[in-house]
């Protein structure tokens, strides 16, 4: 199984890719732990608990990547950063 960079190779602009390696490899020992079998039913629980994550803090790496290379004077940059500092603090 592929975790963290490896996986989701994100842009260095959010510093968020060891911290989503570290994520990956929690959710799944917990899940190991808590599991009868490794089977497709553990990896898709997997899969629910860090996709939609893991998702946001790419896309957040790469606006923040296209923002720097054409500036845009709506970009919310502090905004962006505040929400996905936000999502990091909680629980995967």
């Amino acid at each position: 199984m592929l975790v963290g960079d490896a996986a989701h190779a994100c842009p260095p602009t959010l510093a968020q890719g060891a911290a989503q390696c570290l994520e990956d490899a929690s959710v799944l020992a917990e899940l190991l732990l808590a599991a009868g079998a490794v089977d497709q039913a553990l990896f898709d629980a997997f899969m629910d608990r860090r996709f939609a994550r893991a998702k946001a803090v790419v896309e957040a790496s790469v606006q923040l990547g296209e923002w720097q290379l054409d500036p845009s004077p709506g970009a919310d940059v502090p905004g962006l950063m505040g929400r996905i500092a936000a999502m990091a603090a909680e629980r995967p």
